[in-house]
């Protein structure tokens, strides 16, 4: 036999070796696989069934639980609306009995009684008389199409105005004796409390359960924040399947989708009866499988040590022939770190040792190769930190754009092809739903959205970016004011697209609004000031020589018919000033402990309410005023002057007829609200008038609190003062106002009065003349206009007292240093000289314990204050009145 041939029977016996080693290997790991796998799936197959079984039991459960909630609420009813006398016993008696129902029944919100023509008997609600019968939503017809076949109605679910929550309209029918129908007893029903049972459902250790109604809008679930938004999982495959099939009650299987949390769970439901809801269970799928999962590991892992021992068996058989591999695997990794002179020694004659060969060969040819390593790893290198830098950068860019407090997009071709999460939630849409959208779908028309486009894009050069001021459309219908700013992606190519940012400017015009409103106010208010002091001046002759030459006229005198009317034009034109001054906020001490229910009340006796009800006939003023209603700090008569005001515009506003709604109530306002006034937190006094109108329009809104603007009638109204008056009592009462009017619906003003724990004090029984006539005491008038000095001589000497006048302070500081008073009646206002506060500091230097009163045609100013804190005593307006300046003077000498 040849040396070749000897060489070649080696060859070919060591490489069969090998293949012998890893075909034994290779043949156990195989039987092992086919023999593990089989194993586990019969096992999966047994354990899935019965988890399965234990999921559809679990939402049964839940169904049975749901249904209960509701069958136990429509039994409470049922057992009411059975007692045959309800529709036809006094309300007096109907009333205690639906009251005690929902003081028991926490789920009951509102429960309304009607007879069987439809008409409300009754109603008893835990919330307000004018929120009660707007909150209520259902289908009239179908409810009373239902009830009068003695069938039991139930309401799709809406989301309440008030609170938020999910509620349902549950109706039953009532019945005599013999089974005829006879009313309807409804009650709407407050879904909160199915929250707790979703709470109580244990599904594993994280699964979830919820509960839909037929459109597969979200009714209970653990996250009420999902629920309050009245969120639809139509899109869930498992919520799908139920509305598909109309609620029928065919059997659920259990499937794996993705669930309400939006990761894969093992999810089914289970129907109820009454009403077509459904309640969704889900368990995660990995812990849904974790015993599976486990059954699974462990046969992996005697797989696993079944395929080592077949791996050893071979490492046995090849252990010769795998030594000249690990050589070869050395020699080429010092190749790889540069030593291109490393060699393989292998001396088989072998494929081995044929490769060993070719590797020397190839360690030659990197030798005669011209690249340099560590030019090809600088290289590397720096790409790699160029890209580190340029991610880093990404990143950066990323958080800044999520953090904007604007909203940032990139409008290509009019399309909106990216937009930051800040746009996306001023918009109210989802992210990423408006990408590929065209832009115009956020104008609310198409001459808008051109307009801007023109004057946006016109305005973008190289240089500079374009701006427009415009109005947006946010998902839900609602607009709001915002500045569009647009620069090109790339200036030398406009196609690129542009980016643009948007900033909402909705709160900041609101804000400037309220402050030109309060701004023009003002101005108005210190020009209706300062005539007010003037016209009071004019108007004593008219207000106060009337009352003092009536006292001297008999009763029979042809003279005293036309005094008096002077006096009552005088009085009238008195009550104009006081309006001014309320319009100027001067004009209010609101510091007496009053009771608005009282207000209220007084105000329905007295004969302008009277004249009022005869010019309408046709309208009626219904009260609700709560019996526990907390008092305020205010002005009786400008609160009772105010409430006029409201209840007389509510009137004019239904010439054809209508309901007035006066109501009271304790409110705590927990967050600041915003409305036509922004409400701070508090306790309020709240004043509600509402009317069923013609409604307020969006354009005379913001006009409704000047003065001077009406749209009354002639002949029938005031001087155009009325709103500015309730406008600037609220203000000087510290309280705040809000509108809320729809055109052909009426108009509700709510008025928040700050509260008080103080208690009111008794009503003074009226004096005569007796109580407040003088004793010849001197009295010293000082005032810079002559006929007020008059006037309050002759008035004061009528009533006893030894009076001296001067016109300034000046003068009055003079008498003082050698003579004495035992009052002085100080006008705060003169000019030019020293004002009544200067006057009484230098009277007080001479006489210390010297008793004063303030007079003014004016108001109760800051240094009105400042000397009643030096011990001046009472503060009365002109013109003067016999009453109030006899009783100011009387009281201060007696003390």
């Amino acid at each position: 036999m040849s040396v070749k041939t000897e060489i070649k029977k080696t060859r070919n016996f060591q490489g069969l070796a090998f293949t012998l080693a890893i075909s034994f290997s290779t043949l156990i790991i195989v039987v092992l696989l086919i023999a593990s796998s089989l194993q586990m799936y019969f096992s999966f197959q047994a354990q899935q069934k019965d988890l399965i079984a234990h999921q559809q039991l679990i939402a049964q459960d839940a169904a049975n639980t749901v249904e209960g909630f509701i069958r136990e609420k429509l039994s409470i009813l049922e057992a009411v609306a059975k007692r045959s006398t309800l529709v036809i016993i006094p309300e007096e008696e109907q009333k205690p009995a639906l009251e005690r129902l929902l003081g028991l029944e926490p789920a009951f919100r509102q429960l309304v009684l009607l007879n069987a023509q439809e008409e409300e008997l009754l109603r008893v609600s835990r919330l307000s008389k004018s929120l009660s019968a707007q909150l209520m939503e259902y289908n009239k017809g179908e409810l009373f199409s239902r009830v009068s076949q003695k069938e039991t109605y139930i309401s799709p679910v809406y989301i309440d105005k008030v609170t938020s929550e999910p509620m349902v309209i549950i109706a039953v029918p009532v019945t005599d004796v013999f089974g005829d129908f006879k009313g309807t007893l409804i009650a709407e029903t407050n879904l909160k409390f199915m929250w707790a049972l979703m709470d109580q459902i244990e599904i594993g250790r994280s699964g979830q359960a919820y509960v839909v109604d037929m459109q597969g809008y979200l009714i209970a679930f653990r996250d009420i924040s999902r629920v309050l938004k009245r969120e639809n999982l139509g899109y869930l495959k498992e919520v799908n399947g139920f509305i598909e099939s109309s609620g029928s009650l065919h059997k659920s299987r259990a499937e794996i989708s993705k669930g309400i949390l939006n990761t894969y769970v093992l999810t089914t439901h289970a129907h109820l009866n009454i009403p077509k809801w459904a309640v969704v269970v889900e368990l995660p799928v990995m812990e849904a499988y974790e015993t599976v999962m486990m059954t699974l590991m462990l046969s992996g892992l005697v797989m696993l040590l079944s395929i080592m021992l077949a791996i050893v068996s071979g490492i046995f058989l090849s252990k010769k022939i795998t030594k000249p591999i690990i050589e070869l695997r050395d020699a080429a990794e010092k190749i790889g770190k540069g030593q291109l002179t490393a060699k393989i020694d292998i001396k088989s004659k072998n494929e081995i040792g044929e490769l060993a060969t070719s590797f020397n060969k190839m360690v030659e040819d990197l030798n005669n190769t011209t690249v340099s390593r560590d030019a090809l790893v600088k290289e590397v290198t720096e790409r790699r930190k160029a890209e580190e830098t340029l991610r880093e950068s990404e990143q950066k860019m990323r958080a800044i754009l999520r953090a904007s407090p604007i909203g940032i997009c990139l409008v290509t071709n009019r399309q909106l092809y990216w937009a930051n999460e800040t746009m996306y939630r001023m918009l109210g849409y989802e992210e990423g739903s408006l990408s590929g959208k065209n832009t115009a779908i956020l104008y609310p028309n198409d001459k808008e959205y051109k307009r801007v486009g023109r004057e946006l894009y016109a305005g973008i050069t190289e240089s500079r970016t374009g701006h427009v001021e415009t109005q947006w459309i946010r998902k839900d219908g609602t607009m709001f004011d915002c500045i569009l700013r647009a620069c090109s992606l790339d200036p030398t190519d406009p196609s690129r697209g542009q980016i643009v940012t948007v900033n909402d400017i909705s709160e900041s015009k609101r804000l400037q609004a309220q402050l030109l409103q309060a701004q023009k106010m003002e101005a108005i208010g210190a020009l209706a000031g300062g005539v007010a002091h003037d016209l009071n001046n004019i108007l004593a002759g008219l207000v106060s020589y009337p009352e003092l030459l009536l006292m001297e006229m008999p009763e029979e005198s042809p003279l005293r018919k036309p005094m008096l009317t002077i006096q009552k034009s005088g009085e009238k034109a008195a009550a104009i000033v006081q309006d001014l001054l309320t319009l100027a906020r001067r004009g209010v001490a609101a510091t007496e402990v009053v009771n608005l229910n009282n207000i209220i009340s007084d105000y329905l006796k007295t004969p302008e309410y009277e004249k009022l009800r005869s010019l309408y006939p046709n309208v009626r003023v219904k009260k609700d005023l709560d019996k526990n209603l907390l008092n305020i700090l205010g002005s009786p008569v400008h609160l009772s002057k105010s409430i006029m005001n409201l209840v007389s515009n509510a009137a004019e506003a239904m010439s054809d007829g209508g309901t007035i709604f006066i109501s009271t109530e304790n409110r705590y306002i927990d967050k600041p609200i915003r409305s036509y006034d922004n409400v701070k937190e508090g306790d309020y006094a709240v004043l509600t008038v509402s009317d069923t109108g013609v409604g307020i329009s969006t354009e005379d809104m913001e006009k409704i609190f000047e003065p001077f603007y009406t749209k009354k009638k002639m002949g029938r109204s005031g001087t155009g003062l009325g709103m500015s008056v309730v406008w600037g009592t609220i203000k000087d009462h510290r309280g705040y106002i809000d509108v809320q009017s729809m055109e052909g619906k009426g108009t509700t003003f709510t008025l928040y009065f700050p509260t008080s724990r103080k208690k009111t004090a008794r009503d003074n029984s009226l004096a005569s003349i007796e109580d407040y006539t003088g004793k010849g005491e001197a009295i010293l008038v000082v005032d810079d206009v002559e006929e007020q000095r008059e006037i309050a001589s002759q008035m004061l000497k009528k009533l006893g007292y030894s009076v001296t006048s001067v016109s300034s302070g000046e003068e009055a500081v003079d008498y003082m240093k050698n003579n004495s008073a035992d009052l002085l009646i100080l006008d705060m206002i003169m000019d030019p000289g020293i004002d009544g506060l200067d006057t009484y500091k230098k009277i007080l230097e001479m006489h210390p314990n010297q008793k004063a009163i303030i007079a003014s045609g004016f108001s109760e100013t800051e240094r009105v204050k400042k000397a009643q804190r030096l011990g001046a005593g009472a503060y009365i307006k002109k013109p003067y009145i016999f009453e109030k300046i006899g009783s100011a003077i009387r009281d201060e000498l007696d003390k």
